[in-house]
């Protein structure tokens, strides 16, 4: 990818491979294999808005269109879906007791279909540990599991996720095959850095380099983040399976106006213009390699 749209849908094709290798790896293919932000989470969306993320229109350099929609009912976040480039990916949320419990997420690529399944353990009313598996075919593919760590201040600094394969030379116990960590750092309320370690754990004498990518983000404007009013939770726990979508920079209370990746495929970055409402809600962001449409309720 020559240029970032957005740090997600740059991220979001790595996951897609991510996942697949993942996925493949069961059938012995060895290559195959919060409060964060200063805000206090709503069910629907986060504190102090009095508007709701709706609709996501992305339009790339090349004319190709993406779009994101989430619902809502009785005010909670209940249902997500994704479309663009032949891909969709929907996603189904669950609560208990007025707190999320249960992230499932549906990918359809149109030839291959994988449900994630993330359910939601909490510790001091934030998102501890999530775990549960990926399933295709009707079978079990992988298991995953994320721990959650947050600095003095509350702020989410660490995410460690692992995905489980089962072990061949013994049923029915599992052993990591993929890692991926999240380091995050925030200046103030809103995210500055977001350092991603993917590795896939092959036995020796076989060392496959990890894949990094070192993500800065800066020059934010003083607005509304529109990925801000979803559901921290939702935003935190599904972090790691949504880098098509929010991700981590949902638990930003503002607007980043630039972006960096580095990587071991090089350098790429990009500059924002935002449009805001009369309420100072983004409703487009443009750079140079196209255009997001946010519409709300």
């Amino acid at each position: 990818m020559n240029k970032v749209l957005h740090v997600f849908s740059f991220l979001f094709a790595i996951m897609v491979l991510y996942s697949c290798e993942s996925s493949r790896a069961e059938n012995g293919d060895l290559l195959n294999g919060i409060d964060g932000t200063g805000t206090a989470p709503g069910t629907g969306g986060g504190s102090n808005t009095d508007k709701v993320l709706k609709k996501v229109t992305i339009v790339d350099s090349e004319g190709i269109s993406s779009v994101f929609t989430y619902n809502y009912t009785a005010g909670k976040l209940t249902t997500a879906h994704f479309e663009g480039d032949g891909e969709k990916t929907d996603y189904t949320l669950s609560y208990e007791n007025n707190l999320l419990s249960k992230l499932t997420i549906l990918q359809d690529d149109g030839s291959t279909e994988l449900t994630t399944t993330l359910n939601l353990t909490y510790n001091g009313g934030k998102v501890a540990m999530a775990s549960g598996n990926m399933t295709g075919g009707g079978q079990e593919l992988m298991r995953n599991e994320t721990n959650f760590l947050y600095d003095s201040t509350g702020k989410l600094k660490k995410v460690d996720t692992v995905m489980l394969m089962e072990d061949l030379d013994n049923p029915g116990t599992y052993k990591p095959a993929t890692k991926m960590v999240s380091d995050l750092l925030f200046t103030g309320n809103n995210l500055s850095q977001w350092k991603m370690t993917m590795t896939t754990i092959a036995p020796p004498p076989i060392v496959i380099p990890p894949i990094v990518f070192d993500i800065k983000l800066s020059n934010y404007d003083s607005n509304k983040n529109p990925w801000a009013t979803l559901p921290v939770e939702f935003t935190i726990a599904g972090g790691h399976f949504m880098t098509g979508t929010n991700a981590f920079t949902g638990l930003s209370m503002n607007n980043y106006k630039t972006v960096s990746v580095t990587s071991s495929a090089g350098n790429d970055g990009g500059t924002y213009a935002y449009t805001y409402d009369s309420a100072g809600y983004p409703t487009k962001a443009v750079s140079t390699a196209g255009t997001f449409t946010f519409e709300y309720q």
